[in-house]
């Protein structure tokens, strides 16, 4: 998520239901919709309830957070600036370099994150120290979902599940081109629209939930 989207974040864009957050409005004037964790869930709602005046905006404006218009977008460029300063971090660190690069893994370009195994092994790897060493979860118990075909070949690698889900404004053609079935056949599970994989997700929690 990019700054300028996560400043404009309204109450309603969080989605709990289906875990997602919705970006309205992103790169290239797009809608899109970004996965919520449950520990992230719980954090935005501890926010909300430190709020003094609740406003339509997630993160609303002006030293006390009671405007009624959000955060500049450089509110969350600072507040990286001083964690990574707090942390001991000497590496100059903001927002976008959190886009890119994810657990230490600089050394591999941001554009070809996706082809490495390592990526996704490292990221299991550091899920599974804050989990604990009782109950690991495994690769083959693990499912990457993608919009681009290509960033599912590390996962693959690395033994997991993968999931091919179409960007929100680009559904899966009724007649796929030879190129398109080709990539598509080395992924294992395939949803014709972003939204069949949502009411998926959905449709696993309630079932979680009621065991």
């Amino acid at each position: 998520m990019r700054r300028t989207e996560l400043t404009r974040l309204k109450v309603c864009d969080i989605d709990s239901r289906r875990m997602v957050v919705h970006i309205q409005g992103g790169k290239g004037e797009q809608d899109r919709d970004v996965m919520l964790s449950p520990a992230l869930l719980e954090e935005l709602r501890a926010h909300w309830r430190r709020l003094r005046k609740k406003s339509v905006w997630l993160f609303p404006g002006n030293r006390w957070h009671s405007a009624d218009h959000p955060i500049d977008d450089k509110v969350p460029y600072h507040a990286c600036v001083e964690a990574a300063r707090r942390a001991g971090i000497k590496k100059r660190v903001y927002p976008h370099v959190l886009r890119h690069n994810i657990f230490g893994l600089e050394e591999v370009s941001p554009y070809k994150k996706g082809r490495h195994p390592e990526v996704f092994e490292k990221v299991l790897a550091v899920i599974n120290n804050m989990r604990g060493p009782a109950n690991p979860i495994r690769p083959f118990e693990t499912i990457m979902a993608e919009d681009t075909i290509g960033n599912l070949g590390g996962a693959k690698k690395a033994g997991m599940k993968t999931v091919w889900v179409p960007r929100r404004d680009k559904d899966m053609p009724q007649q796929p081109s030879r190129m398109l079935q080709r990539k598509l056949a080395s992924v294992d599970h395939i949803y014709g629209t972003p939204h069949e994989f949502l009411d998926a997700n959905a449709a696993i929690r309630a079932h979680r939930e009621a065991l």
